[in-house]
C-alpha cells in the first residue's frame, strides 16, 4: 500500500512538473541576434495598442533617417510568456534594443515619439562604438 501511495504521489509531481515553463532554463537570448549587431524589440500587448503608436512611428521613422543601419525590428506579443519571463518584462509597452546578447536600452511604458527618437539615435551611437547605453 505505502509503495501504491508513493507511486500516485511521485507521478502527480512529475505530471505537474511536465507543464512547467522551462523559461528559466536559458542561458542565452531566446532571441536569435546576430553578434555585433543591433536588434529593437517591442514587445507589445494587442489589448492596449493604443498605447504603443507613438513606437511604430518612431521605428518607421528611424528606418527612413539611417536606411544603411540595417537595424533589425520585431515585435514580441505579451501571449509569448517565455520570452516575456525572460527579459522580465512586466509592462507593455517596453522596447528592447540588443547588441548581439547585450541589452544596451530598455524603455518602458508610453513615451513621446521624440523621446524614443532621441534614444534610438544615442543607441546607434553608442553601439556602433561599442559603449552601453546609460
Amino acid at each position: 500500500m505505502k509503495k501504491v501511495l508513493l507511486l500516485l504521489f511521485l507521478s502527480s509531481k512529475i505530471i505537474l512538473l511536465s507543464g512547467c515553463s522551462l523559461a528559466f532554463l536559458y542561458t542565452t537570448s531566446p532571441i536569435d541576434n546576430e553578434e555585433g549587431k543591433n536588434m529593437t524589440v517591442l514587445f507589445s500587448d494587442t489589448a492596449n495598442i493604443m498605447k504603443e503608436d507613438n513606437y511604430y512611428d518612431a521605428i518607421l521613422e528611424m528606418q527612413s533617417k539611417f536606411p544603411d543601419e540595417h537595424q533589425s525590428f520585431i515585435i514580441i506579443d505579451s501571449n509569448e510568456k517565455e520570452i516575456v519571463r525572460h527579459y522580465g518584462i512586466t509592462t507593455f509597452p517596453t522596447m528592447l534594443v540588443l547588441y548581439g546578447e547585450s541589452e544596451q536600452l530598455r524603455m518602458v511604458g508610453p513615451q513621446s515619439k521624440e523621446n524614443i527618437i532621441t534614444t534610438l539615435e544615442n543607441a546607434i551611437q553608442l553601439t556602433s562604438q561599442n559603449e552601453p547605453v546609460s
